[in-house]
């Protein structure tokens, strides 16, 4: 279905509003099918710039979730994504704190009061409905829309809990000529020379990653990723490689996820999709 977006002011409580938060009893995240069921993305406000970025920019946190109860969950930024299965007692518990079966009376893009100036959108999205909200976390917030967010976050959080962490699949790989001062560099694994992956300018990161999904050229990147993390437990994901002529890069990586445009982004605004690629490479209304 063609999502379309909406838009309204946060004016407060209405009766009129109240009485469109009807659920939808026939509304079910899994139906079976491969696709996209269920979307949950807080897309944060400053962001780190470079390589770092990449495993933000489907979301600082997000929860997806497809038709046969598959999951990804990612709950902060610099820690692991996982992935799980819901049962149908999950199931039912993201259904009740999302209030996706009322999502047709809550769709819309909603702005509420007091904007931070680097206040992010968090959206609740599916193939028929999209609830983007900016700064809703005061009074001025309309009904359901808070409780919808948080409780989809409180489920995200449990679910990541109960995930585990992806241990093999496509990678995407974003490498940037901006290595300059990095010490401690690793090799770069790969037999094509980095000048080969490397992206410019450096100040473009949001959607231009490269898909990895040959299994030894992936096996090779997990390999320098581990050693990355054993080496900087608590430093940052942006992995300073070096090339055989010496010059330094640096290089961001994240698992690949199902359900990305060519260039590795799930965005409403675009009907998801499974991932089938095999080389690198303000109105009102519902949905969005």
């Amino acid at each position: 279905m063609a999502l379309a977006l909406g838009l309204a002011a946060c004016d407060g409580a209405s009766p009129e509003r109240d009485a469109r938060l009807v659920e939808d009893p026939s509304r079910r995240i899994c139906d079976g099918s491969s696709s996209l069921r269920f979307a949950f993305q807080g897309l944060g406000g400053f962001l780190p710039s470079g390589g770092a970025y990449l495993p933000l920019e489907n979301g600082v946190h997000f929860l997806f979730v497809d038709g046969t109860c598959h999951y990804w969950a990612q709950r902060r930024q610099n820690e692991e994504l996982r992935t799980g299965e819901l049962t149908d007692e999950d199931e039912e518990a993201l259904i009740a704190a999302s209030r996706f079966r009322a999502w047709r009376g809550l769709a819309g893009a909603w702005t509420g009061e007091n904007i931070p100036f680097d206040g992010g959108l968090t959206r609740l999205w599916d193939a028929s409905f999209a609830l983007n909200c900016q700064a809703c976390q005061g009074d001025g917030s309309p009904p359901g829309v808070q409780e919808a967010l948080a409780g989809a976050y409180t489920q995200l959080g449990e679910l990541w809990a109960a995930g585990a962490p992806i241990q093999e699949g496509p990678l995407r790989l974003l490498l940037l000529d901006d290595g300059e001062g990095y010490m401690n560099a690793l090799a770069w694994p790969l037999t094509p020379p980095p000048e080969a992956y490397v992206h410019t300018p450096a100040s473009e990161n949001h959607g231009v990653s490269t898909l990895i999904s040959d299994p030894d050229d992936v096996r090779k990147l997990r390999a320098l990723q581990s050693e990355h993390r054993a080496r900087s437990p608590s430093g940052p994901e942006v992995i300073p490689v070096m090339g055989d002529a010496g010059k330094v890069y640096t290089l961001g990586l994240r698992e690949a996820l199902p359900f990305e445009d060519a260039r590795g982004l799930i965005d409403p605004s675009r009907r998801p999709r499974r991932l089938t690629a095999t080389g690198p490479q303000a109105r009102r209304g519902p949905g969005l």
